[in-house]
């Protein structure tokens, strides 16, 4: 239980390699493991661990009080009495002491918990892996605990591996300067390379000092390592997708760039507090690799703002740079005087060459093509254009099956659906979009991760092939929209509302449509095109296209008015501009009509939806109208008892509306007597309809022909008889009817007199005596169908006197009953109403 000394230099340096050499006794013995963690406890409490990343990562201060004992264990330390002690402590005149001719300082805590305690300075805990490098080649002294270092790193190889793959991903890489940012990044590829190398000699030995398992797991922690030296690159003007497989590809070539220029002293970098300084002069922080176009920028938008990143546009140009540089030679450890400053100096010579030019992702023992092409002769390995032949054999070979396969199921596909109804062959046609999609999928895995192809030719396959896979989804959701509305559609509630089911049809053809649009957006949007240009293109540089298509944008919006007003439906027969059919077909661009002489008619929906429809199959009866002209001979007798029968008729049939119908004598024509039929026929089917009216007009010749007239033709009478002239009396009794109105001021002319027509009103048997009417003994049984409200009116002033001007009440009286003397006859339309105080 007893702590560490620390209460002076001298104390904590015995401290510190009293522990760690009983620390290191202890395991080589294989003793307990509990005091072996006392010692670990104790050796810990000797250092400052606040200048480390994460201070309390115990993994990390174990492997820096290793160094600091491989350092100790190889320079010479002055005598006990030279360190600084409790004396010279008390003295109050040490606050630190550097270990002669290094840079290890020990110092005192001035606060917190450990105030007045002599540590190992944050500082130099900090930077004991670069000590160390400056002396790892000395010997060790006599009497050190040698190799305890590799022991170390072997043990911690050999770790959970779970428990380490937790630590490696959720373990975030430090960005917040350039200074850590560039030392990130070579220290992950430096140990991805090392990694790779050492997992590729050992599957190639023989016999093999890795399992396929093993080589597995390797090839994932540098995978892992490579993915965390990607994250230090500003990739956003790379296109989605192909932003993951380039991305290795432009790490490493950053790599190799950097592994052939000096690297410029650690001091010179930007830190933390550097940092802060440059952001108090304003404006994001930026550096540039010396003497090159390598820049490391502060990222001012989005979540990572106020990190660091080597700029987007030294992602860009790092093709160029490579090809400027490959040439130079490697950088070597003592070409440089700063390369000890670095947390991972190494180069990664060839690192970059290697990872183009072998097949699978990085170890290329575990690519199921490695033994195949180390067996190819030396000409199939050589590069040409950036790629090995073996590899534009592969991409050759490769394409021309897939294409094969995508015609194989396409040919497939429409000898299937052929022989299908809908919706089954619906369903068979979105099939073959997602297999064509998987197939081009496949083909650029092979090509990326097999074939390891890269370069110009990776992106124009990425592009290309990401390209043919939305396409291919556009399709395949298109097809499943259509395949749900057929599906839909098919189902016996719609089926036999052909309406109903061609509206879901077109909903379903928009929608999918709509969607199909939407995914094809989206991967031009993978691909790096800038969608906002291209909507805008579409509303503005577009308007010409729109307009050209103007035409069938107003069929489509006809088309979808005929299914939201319903005016029409298929099935239905109509008329419309002078011509009749029936309905056929309700489709986006245009309506089929079949005419009666069996010809289709096709109007544009947009000119359809315009017109005046008459839809016969909405009646819910039709009528029959006809006027019957009789015989003159017919006698007003004659004539009654052809209307009552005929309205009996009417009565009587089964398929005749009662509520609404019309049999009037309605006048006198030319050579007959008119009596004007309305009534309607209880149908909506035309061929019922001609039956009806067909039976109803024989029972009408039937019932005329029993009343012993019949029906008039176009004819003259012309009566020869002696003309006997006008009689003498009449006229004399006429002419002095007259005086006697005119001598008493009575003459009706031009108006009628007040008194007269007050005497004389209402004064005719109307209805005629005989009738139900006039005998007060009516059962009403028929409805006249009103015409106007003006019938109304006409019932109001039906009690109110009326005149025939220019006819005397006499002559109105006798009319009648001299038709038959008149060639031509005054036929009397209407009324004229007289108000009272007009006859003055």
């Amino acid at each position: 239980m007893r702590p560490a000394d620390t209460s002076s230099p001298r104390d904590t340096l015995r401290s510190f390699i009293e522990n760690t050499e009983a620390a290191a006794l202890a395991v080589q013995r294989g003793g307990d493991p509990a005091r072996t963690r006392t010692y670990g406890s104790r050796i810990r409490q000797t250092i400052d661990s606040s200048g480390l990343i994460n201070p309390y990562d115990q993994a990390e201060q174990s492997r820096r009080l290793i160094y600091l004992k491989e350092i100790l264990d190889r320079i010479e330390l002055p005598p006990e009495e030279a360190i600084p002690g409790d004396a010279e402590v008390a003295d109050g005149a040490i606050s630190s002491w550097t270990i002669p001719n290094t840079e290890i300082k020990i110092w005192r805590i001035e606060e917190g918990e450990r105030a007045g305690e002599f540590l190992f300075s944050a500082e130099t805990v900090a930077n004991l892996d670069r000590f160390y490098r400056r002396v790892r080649d000395l010997p060790y002294k006599p009497g050190a605990t040698a190799g305890l270092l590799e022991d170390y790193l072997a043990l911690e190889h050999t770790e959970n591996t779970i428990a380490r793959r937790i630590r490696d991903e959720l373990q975030p890489i430090d960005t917040s300067n350039p200074q850590r940012l560039l030392q990130e990044f070579l220290e992950n590829l430096n140990a991805a390379f090392r990694l790779v190398m050492e997992a590729d000699a050992g599957l190639r030995s023989q016999p093999p000092s890795l399992t396929l398992d093993e080589a597995l797991e390797i090839e994932r922690q540098a995978n892992d390592l490579i993915d965390r030296a990607v994250r230090t690159l500003d990739l956003s003007t790379l296109p989605e997708a192909v932003r993951e497989s380039i991305a290795i590809e432009k790490a490493l070539q950053l790599k190799e760039i950097l592994d052939r220029t000096g690297l410029p002293a650690i001091e010179s970098i930007p830190d933390a507090q550097a940092v802060a300084d440059l952001r108090g002069s304003g404006g994001p922080v930026r550096w540039r690799y010396p003497h090159t176009q390598i820049e490391i920028v502060e990222l001012t938008e989005g979540p990572r703002a106020g990190r660091f990143r080597f700029s987007a546009r030294t992602v860009d140009n790092l093709d160029k740079f490579y090809r400027q540089v490959k040439g130079l030679p490697y950088r070597t450890s003592d070409a440089m005087f700063y390369v000890e400053e670095y947390d991972s100096p190494e180069t990664s010579p060839g690192f970059y060459e290697f990872y183009i030019s072998t097949p699978g992702s990085l170890i290329p023992g575990v690519s199921r093509f490695e033994r195949w092409i180390r067996n190819l002769p030396a000409s199939f390995k050589k590069i040409y254009f950036e790629q090995t032949l073996w590899q534009w054999l592969g991409i050759a070979v490769g394409t021309l099956i897939a294409a094969l396969l995508v015609l194989f199921v396409f040919f497939i596909g429409r000898l299937t659906t052929r022989h299908l109804a809908s919706p089954w062959a619906e369903w068979i046609k979105l099939f073959m979009p997602i297999v064509n999609a998987y197939i081009v999928i496949q083909l650029v895995k092979l090509i990326d991760k097999d074939l390891n192809v890269t370069g110009w030719e990776l992106w124009i396959i990425l592009g290309v092939g990401t390209a043919l896979v939305y396409l291919f989804a556009a399709g395949a959701i298109y097809r499943f929209c259509v395949a749900v509305g057929e599906s839909i559609a098919s189902t016996p509630r719609l089926a036999d509302r052909d309406f109903d089911a061609s509206l879901v049809r077109i909903a379903a053809y928009a929608l999918g449509f709509v969607a199909a649009i939407t995914v094809v957006v989206f991967g031009f949007q993978r691909l790096g095109a800038d969608v906002v240009p291209l909507l805008a293109g579409l509303g503005f540089g577009g308007l010409a296209v729109a307009l050209a298509v103007r035409p069938t944008l107003e069929n489509m919006i006809g088309g979808l008015i005929l299914y939201a007003d319903r005016p029409i439906r298929v099935g239905d027969y109509c008329t419309f501009s002078g011509q009749s059919g029936t309905v056929e077909r309700i489709g986006l661009r245009s309506t089929r009509i079949r005419a009666m002489d069996r010809t289709q008619i096709t109007v544009p929906n947009s000119t359809f939806a315009d017109m005046q429809l008459i839809n016969w199959a909405r009646c819910d009866k039709m009528l029959i109208t006809t006027v019957i002209g009789l015989r003159y001979e017919t006698t007003p007798e004659q004539m009654r008892h052809v209307l009552a029968r005929m309205r009996e008729l009417c009565f009587a049939h089964p398929k005749i509306e009662n509520e609404t119908h019309r049999v009037r004598f309605s006048g006198f024509g030319a050579s007959s007597l008119d009596v004007t039929v309305g009534v309607y026929a209880l149908t909506n089917e035309w061929n019922e309809y001609y039956a009806i009216r067909e039976d109803l007009y024989l029972r009408f010749a039937e019932l005329i022909e029993a009343s012993g007239t019949s029906v008039a033709f176009p004819s003259r009478t012309l009566y020869v008889g002696r003309d006997n002239g006008l009689d003498p009396s009449k006229i004399e009794a006429a002419e002095h009817e007259v005086a006697a109105w005119r001598d008493a001021d009575a003459l009706p002319f031009p108006l009628t007199p007040e008194p007269l027509a007050a005497r004389i009103a209402d004064t005719l048997d109307y209805p005629p005596k005989g009738s139900p009417e006039a005998a007060g003994r009516l059962s009403v049984t028929e409805t006249e169908e009103r015409l106007s409200a003006d019938d109304e009116d006409d019932e109001r002033h039906q009690d109110e006197p009326a005149a025939v001007e220019g006819v005397g009440p006499s002559q109105l009286i006798n009319l009648y009953q001299y038709y038959g003397q008149f060639q031509s006859v005054l036929a009397l339309r209407g009324r004229i109403w007289v108000p009272k105080n007009a006859c003055n």
